[in-house]
């Protein structure tokens, strides 16, 4: 996706969004706060993280220049699903639900192509997120005792 989501829009619609910089460590968003907005790394790096238990995280991914997060906000007004920090100093563009009513407004293919885009990153997120608690499940179920070779599928 790093270009391209950059080379779905042309230059004068990045050149227009907000820029924000974070040093290493700060907070960029929290889990369960609310957005109407994504970022998109200009330079820098970020973690994304998300609360297990109480005091325990865990680091679900790490993203670097051209790469996206926040994405659901541009379509839900459901909380941050996850907390995002800056992992070294980070300059973001920030492209919010205005930014895309205004480019559905002015140029419909323009918008149609840049959501696709979106929707393609969404939907490999989706999957690689399967993949993970497919394994976790595996694991938790092997240190429970359970044996795959015994046991019958219920999903034919």
């Amino acid at each position: 996706m790093i270009k391209t989501l950059f080379q779905s829009l042309p230059i004068q619609a990045w050149s227009s969004l907000e820029q924000r910089s974070y040093g290493p460590g700060d907070v960029i968003c929290h889990e369960g706060d609310l957005g109407n907005e994504m970022f998109i790394i200009h330079s820098g790096k970020v973690l994304v993280c998300k609360a297990v238990e109480s005091q325990i995280e865990t680091v679900l991914a790490r993203f670097g220049p051209g790469e996206c997060f926040g994405e659901f906000s541009l379509f839900d007004n459901a909380p941050r699903s996850a907390t995002v920090q800056a992992e070294e100093a980070t300059e973001l563009l920030v492209f919010t639900r205005s930014n895309l009513e205004t480019l559905i407004e002015k140029d419909p293919t323009l918008a149609a192509n840049f959501l696709l885009v979106i929707l393609d990153e969404i939907a490999h997120r989706v999957r690689s997120t399967n993949e993970q608690l497919n394994e976790a499940i595996r694991w938790g179920l092997q240190a429970r005792g359970y044996d795959s070779e015994e046991q019958e599928s219920s999903c034919n």
